[in-house]
């Protein structure tokens, strides 16, 4: 299966968001504690879900922020977005299952507060731009975290097979 074929496919993508927190040549990042459909349990990665009924991207990412880094035991917010743009959109082809994803991708570079764990993610870092734990992370960020970090808008799809990247083709 090839992307040009597996788009001619019926099939249905889900939106989704993802934010990465950036500031002094270094991001944080989040290790996934509690995942949906089993995706990525303990892998490092953004903040980011999907946009509930109604929501905008934008609106998703700050709740989805502050769900999984800004809210405390109590339920108190601590820590929020308040600056973030755009940073591109990829989308993500899975032929061995039914979750096809596009993806928005933000970058946070101002935030109110520090970011504190939650039942879905634990804060990691941070890591220097050169030393980002790829291999601890979904295999796709490879092809595209640096180039976001670094300010470029990137626009890609990836095809997933078994598991892995079969073929894949990016914009920037």
């Amino acid at each position: 299966m090839n992307i040009e074929k597996y788009l001619k496919t019926e099939r249905t993508f889900i939106p989704t968001v993802v934010g990465y927190l950036v500031k002094d040549n270094s991001v944080i990042l989040g290790r996934r504690v509690k995942v949906s459909n089993n995706l990525g349990p303990g892998l490092i990665a953004g903040v980011g879900g999907k946009p509930e009924s109604g929501e905008t991207n934008e609106e998703a990412f700050v709740r989805e922020f502050i769900e999984e880094f800004g809210t405390d035991k109590d339920g108190n917010i601590v820590c929020k977005p308040s600056k973030f743009e755009s940073s591109g959109t990829i989308t993500y082809l899975n032929v061995n299952n039914k979750y096809d994803f596009v993806m928005e991708i933000f970058v946070c570079t101002e935030w109110e507060g520090t970011p504190v764990a939650s039942d879905a993610m634990e804060p990691v870092g941070p890591y220097a731009f050169d030393d980002i734990p790829f291999d601890e992370m979904w295999e796709d960020n490879k092809l595209f975290l640096n180039k976001v970090l670094y300010g470029q808008i990137v626009q890609g799809t990836v095809l997933y097979e078994d598991g892995k990247i079969k073929e894949y083709y990016f914009e920037s």
